[in-house]
């Protein structure tokens, strides 16, 4: 089986929680508490919010909060007082407190624009996008060119897929503070998610060169430089991101699946070793390691390990469908049909299936009888296909390949395989001649079929099996021509 390339393992690159935005302002001290109260106990109050106040610079947020919290209940009820309040919840992860504090305090102070940038990167945090947008254009519309704001407003664009807002908030926020490393950020996810992988590159290098010592750039350079295809760069970002960061096992995985994919299965091994050490409990990090490894094993030939990898990776996570889909395609080479359709099956309604998958699932479907299934994946192959010659490729293998009169089109695998064979760089393509004799064949033209599967033959190994199958299909379809005389 053909090793699949693996996919760099992606730390949730989460900087800043406490920015510019989120930090006590020196401006905005701890307030007396107001109203008609006892001095001594006004006094109790003002002491509480200031300790609260120096716990969270000291960088104490389990501190802070039990001291604001006793302060609240106390009856300390201005703005600061919520605000800090959910400044140190928002610390501790605690976003449901933190956005109650953070809207008491925009309730008694609404034109705050600094309280309401936290509550935004709070909503934004719990997973509400649409509602912490509609907070930062509250504050837009009163702060218009504050970069905070703009580069908090890009992250939450990107997660809402809207590559345009977040383009023109990020973009805004480097006018106003060039060095504003969150913008370099956005705008490398930004690139990444685009496709271009070099812009995504210079902006992680912009970010690296204003805050050297942050790992998850790092990291996230490491990445970009994966998706061009240079891992031997990609392992010095990943090896410099754990060593800032020794005890994350994400940075760990990083360099194990980089030296995996250069060849160097050993120190690979160690280093997924090193990353397991680190995560004692099961989990979906912890399965994403083991699923990582579990590629390392097969391309090493070792089956039962690699099986052994996906399944306790799965155990971590049920809902992990690379390691569904890779169990999948491992338990189909080995003849194993019912846990191939399983786990294919669980990675297809888990939204996660690649075209190679995809194509042997559908053949598995109709092989069993189940044309449905296999109509499915067939309209996801040909869904694909516009923007990618691999799905392309393999809808033509499919059409080819099967034999249900429904799915069985080889004159359309034809003209989608002659217009692979036309793109820049694809004329030699072994694969593509080998797939193009077949349907040419399939449609009776076996002169013109001797012409393709001699240009695969060309560019095949000789012994290798997919030259003897070649070699065989070409002395049968020569048969064929002179035995009726027809060119």
């Amino acid at each position: 089986m053909t090793p699949r390339p693996d996919r760099p393992f992606l730390p949730v690159l989460l900087a800043g929680i406490l920015a510019a935005c989120a930090a006590p302002s020196p401006a905005r001290p701890p307030a007396a508490p107001a109203g008609e109260r006892d001095p001594a106990a006004d006094a109790d109050l003002l002491e509480l919010l200031t300790a609260g106040a120096a716990a969270l610079a000291a960088d104490d947020p389990a501190l802070a909060a039990l001291l604001l919290d006793r302060a609240v209940d106390a009856g300390a009820d201005d703005a600061t007082a919520h605000f800090l309040r959910g400044v140190a919840h928002l610390h501790l992860g605690e976003l449901d407190v933190a956005c109650a504090a953070l809207r008491e305090a925009l309730a008694r102070d609404p034109g705050d624009v600094a309280t309401r940038c936290v509550l935004a990167r709070a909503l934004h945090l719990a997973g509400e996008p649409q509602a912490a947008l509609a907070e930062l254009e509250v504050a837009l519309a009163a702060a218009p060119d504050d970069a905070r704001l703009h580069t908090l407003a890009g992250h939450v664009a990107l997660d809402l897929r809207d590559g345009d807002a977040a383009l023109e908030h990020l973009t805004r926020a480097l006018q106003s503070d060039p060095d504003d490393v969150d913008a370099h950020r956005g705008l490398a996810l930004l690139f990444a998610d685009a496709g271009d992988a070099p812009g995504s590159e210079l902006a992680w290098r912009e970010a690296l060169r204003r805050q050297p010592g942050d790992p998850l750039l790092h990291s996230g350079l490491g990445h970009a430089l994966r998706d061009q295809a240079r891992d031997e760069e990609a392992l010095a970002a990943y090896r410099a991101a754990r060593d800032l960061a020794p005890d994350d096992p994400v940075h760990h995985a990083n360099v194990a699946s980089t030296l995996a994919a250069l060849g160097h299965l050993a120190p690979a091994r160690e280093a997924f070793a090193q990353a397991l050490a680190r995560l004692p409990q099961p989990g979906p990090r912890r399965g994403y390691v083991l699923y990582g490894l579990g590629l390392l094993l097969e391309s090493g030939g070792d089956v039962e390990g690699a099986r052994e990898a996906f399944e306790d990776a799965l155990s971590d996570d049920p809902a992990l469908a690379p390691a569904h889909q890779a169990l999948g395609l491992l338990c189909l080479d080995a003849g194993d049909a019912a846990c191939a359709r399983a786990h294919l099956e669980a990675s297809l309604g888990l939204g996660e299936l690649t075209a190679e998958a995809a194509l042997r699932l559908a053949l598995l479907a109709e092989a069993q009888g189940d044309l449905p299934l296999a109509q499915q994946c067939a309209g996801l192959l040909e869904q694909a296909a516009p923007a990618s010659a691999d799905a392309a490729f393999r809808l033509a293998h499919l059409l080819v390949e099967a034999l249900h009169p429904t799915l069985h089109d080889p004159a359309s695998a034809l003209v989608i395989l002659r217009e692979l064979l036309a793109r820049p760089g694809r004329d030699a393509d072994v694969a593509l001649w080998s797939l193009t004799a077949r349907a040419l064949a399939d449609l009776g033209a076996y002169a013109e079929a001797l012409q393709a599967v001699d240009r695969a033959l060309a560019g095949q190994q000789p012994g290798d099996p997919a030259w003897r199958r070649d070699r065989d299909r070409r002395g049968e379809w020569l048969a064929r021509v002179e035995g009726d005389g027809r060119p």
